[in-house]
Parts: structure tokens; sequence; C-alpha cells
């Protein structure tokens, strides 16, 4: 055999694999975007609504509500609502500082350092200073890295200190933490007292304006400078004790003893002029008095104030009164 193998002129060549010419085209192009096409919208984010804390009238009129409305009015409603409850809060809170003064302390205008909510109060601001200042001399050493005290009370509730501590990360942010706590405890507590004092001098004004407008309308004639018991007024505030003359009710003391001895005068010479006027049909009936002079007697000796009316006069016109009935 030879190197080269001879072909069988019987077999056929084996078929080779067909490629097909494509027919030209031209280059496919992607698609252009018209210049005045815009972007597909989103779709708007789905609201929510949350109902919690509200009536049943007014969830309902929340849920009547488009969705715009509500995201606008919603919290506006929210912070009304605080508002209201804040006032409401405040008001309670006057109401039981008034309630909480005992009867009395009005007469001065401090005494509600003498009530248990301010001494309270009080207190607690004290200890609460205490501890903010104390906090912060601690978080200072802690800056500078050196060790700090932790606060401790003891059984008898007073404050100690602890023994030395080492600075550390979390200890700063404890003592940062606990400082801040007193700060704002402080600031709460201290409004709380504050109220109290402002709720005490606004019930005291009120009373004392009711006991001067009483007063006036009472003794209002006692004012007029003319009038000739004046002096007995300042004699009788001058004879009260310095501690209780600027007792708001020392004023109103003065002008109804001053008024009482008005009136005290006034019966006097009433008496003397009803007892003269005895005495002068007494003397007509030993004369032999004719009918005439018994029917004035007799009409004399009946009681001057029998046909006056009294009602709603003040003391100043009754004694006019009694004056004129008795001439």
């Amino acid at each position: 055999m030879h190197g080269r193998t001879d072909e069988d002129p019987s077999e056929e060549p084996a078929a080779q694999p067909k490629v097909e010419q494509a027919a030209p085209t031209t280059a496919v192009k992607p698609a252009e975007t018209p210049a005045a096409a815009e972007a597909p919208k989103s779709q708007p984010a789905k609201v929510v609504k949350d109902y919690t804390g509200l009536t049943a009238d007014e969830a309902h009129m929340f849920k009547n509500m488009s969705n715009e409305a509500y995201l606008r009015l919603r919290p506006v409603y929210d912070a009304h609502k605080k508002i209201v409850e804040r006032e409401k809060e405040i008001e309670q809170r006057e109401k039981a500082v008034k309630e909480a003064m005992p009867k009395g302390v009005f007469d001065h205008e401090q005494a509600y350092t003498l009530s248990p909510q301010f001494s309270q109060l009080s207190s607690t601001v004290q200890r609460l200073e205490f501890e903010r200042g104390y906090w912060a001399k601690q978080f200072a050493a802690i800056e500078k890295g050196e060790d700090y005290k932790p606060l401790l009370i003891d059984a008898n509730g007073r404050y100690v200190e602890g023994k030395p501590q080492r600075a550390t990360a979390e200890a700063k942010a404890e003592i940062l933490n606990n400082m801040t706590l007193a700060t704002q405890l402080h600031s709460q507590h201290n409004q709380q007292l504050q109220m109290v004092q402002q709720s005490f001098a606004q019930r005291r004004q009120e009373l004392i304006g009711g006991i001067q407008s009483y007063e006036k309308k009472l003794f209002g004639f006692l004012d007029d400078e003319k009038n000739p018991y004046r002096p007995v007024v300042q004699e009788v505030l001058q004879a009260i004790p310095a501690e209780f003359r600027d007792h708001p009710l020392a004023p109103f003391l003065a002008k109804a003893m001053a008024t009482i001895k008005a009136q005290s005068v006034a019966n006097a010479n009433l008496a003397k002029q009803v007892a003269a006027k005895q005495t002068a049909v007494s003397d007509a009936r030993k004369a032999g008095p004719t009918m005439t002079r018994t029917n004035a007697a007799v009409s004399a000796t009946r009681p001057a104030s029998a046909d006056i009316d009294l009602t709603g006069k003040s003391p100043e016109e009754i004694i006019a009164a009694f004056k004129s009935a008795t001439s």
C-alpha cells in the first residue's frame, strides 16, 4: 500500500453544508422616541386613613373626606384636640389648687406658701435643682477624664455620694441622661409651682374685689368727704391692731362701726324727741285739753315710724326719715 488512498469511483462525494445568501437589507435602527413624548406618570401613593383616637362622628367625617383633604386637615385637627386637652388639664390643675388652699389663707398675698401643694412642689423643685447641678459636675469630671461619684439616696431619703467610679463611655451617657431628665422635671415642676402662685393671686383678687364691691354698695355714702362720720371710720381703723389693719375686711369693719355709731346717735336723739312730746301731751292733759288738743295729743303718741317704709334705705336715709317723722 502506498501513502495515497484511492477513492472508490462508485462512492458519491459527501454533501457540503449549504449557505444561503441573505437578501441585502438596510441596518435596523432603534425606534426613536418623539421629543414631545412624556414619561409615564407614576401612580399616586395609596392613602391609608387612620381613625385611632377619634369618636364615631369624627371618624365618619374623615371617612367622607377626599384623600387630599384628609392629609391636610387631620394633622390640624389632632393639634387642635391636643390644645383643648391641654386647656382642660390647666383648668383642672387650677381647680385643684383652689380646692387645696385652706380656708382663711387668702388674707395675705403670700399665704399660698402655706398650702400643702405649694410646700410639696417647692421641695421637689429644690431636690431636682440639686440633682441637676450634681450631675452637671460629674459630667464635667468625666469630660476631663477624671473619676465620677454616683448620687445615691440612703434609707432616710437623704442624698449621699457613692464611691468614685472610673470614667467610661457608658457612664458618660448615663450621667448625661440623668442630667437631662433632672432638667426636664425641674422645668415641669417649676411651672406647676408658678401656676399655684398665679392661681392663688387671681383667686385672692377676685375675693377682695367682691368684698370691696359689697362694701361700696353698703357704705358708699361714707366715702363722701363731707360726711360727718368719716373721722369715725379713721378712728376705728386706728383702733384696729396694726397687724390686722391691712386686712381686706378692716375698712369694711371700720365703716360698719361708723354706721352703727351714727345709728346709735340718731336713736338717742329720736328717743329724746319722743320723750319730749310725751311730756308735752301729759302737761296738756293736766291743763284740761279740748277735744282738738286731745286728738292731737293722741296722734302725737302714735309711733312716728308706723307709716315709714324702710325697705332698701341706707342708714342716712333711715335717720332722715326718722327726723322728718318726729320733727
